[in-house]
């Protein structure tokens, strides 16, 4: 009941399946509702929002939710969150979240509608990538080479050392991205459908245009060499 469009779906490591729609919802194995996670006004360890957008899990386990009002890390010992927001210390360029990525559980990637926060976890800083135009981030994944990549509304970029490189523009707003193979992934674009990404030459070859697709493809699976879309 009151549940919303579903933006994104977890399956962590317990067996438990996030929903992030709105609220979050949590199922366990067997698909039963195991809590209702939202945003109680007089409870300032609750959800920051009920517009949750985004949901990680690190390799630590913890559960990491973006919505629209910043990042929230969920505390299964005790039912609550805390959070970061553009006033928080670390802090973000905004507390529109968009997506989530952590290899370290250190360091955590923070996608947002005004660029890329990279969050050093221990020293409680942050840098900001990507924040000038500003840039809407959409993805951050990395590769089977441990290379990381993000996808945005001004194109494709490589992020290497703590900077952004960019890498492909010629797609503009990319939406997801999928590895095929070691040295090539595969592209998502608003408008113009999928895309080969060549991640050794940066060349991009069309696959298939727009024509059949939705205007925005939202998310990119490979099973058994086939691409869902």
């Amino acid at each position: 009941d009151g549940i919303e469009e579903v933006m994104e779906t977890k399956r962590t490591r317990n067996g438990d399946l996030w929903v992030a729609c709105g609220k979050v919802v949590v199922l366990d194995k067997n698909n039963e509702v195991k809590a209702l996670l939202e945003y109680e006004q007089s409870n300032i360890f609750s959800l920051s929002e009920n517009r949750a957008r985004t949901i990680f899990e690190s390799k630590d386990g913890v559960i990491w939710v973006g919505t629209r009002s910043g990042l929230n890390k969920y505390n299964p010992d005790i039912n609550n969150f805390s959070y970061l927001g553009s006033k928080s210390v670390p802090s973000l360029s905004t507390n529109y979240v968009t997506t989530i990525y952590t290899n370290t559980d250190t360091i955590l990637y923070v996608g947002t509608s005004q660029g890329l926060n990279i969050v050093d976890l221990k020293k409680n800083k942050t840098r900001f990538l990507l924040r000038e135009r500003p840039v809407e981030i959409y993805k951050i994944k990395h590769d089977s080479r441990s290379r990381i990549w993000a996808s945005t509304d001004v194109g494709f970029y490589q992020i290497i050392n703590g900077r952004s490189i960019v890498k492909n523009a010629a797609a503009t707003t990319i939406t997801d991205f999928i590895e095929l193979d070691e040295q090539r992934l595969i592209l998502a674009a608003r408008k113009t459908g999928l895309f080969l990404f060549d991640t050794e030459t940066s060349a991009l070859d069309t696959i298939r245009s727009d024509k059949g697709y939705p205007r925005e493809i939202a998310t990119l699976k490979l099973r058994d060499g086939q691409i869902w879309v």
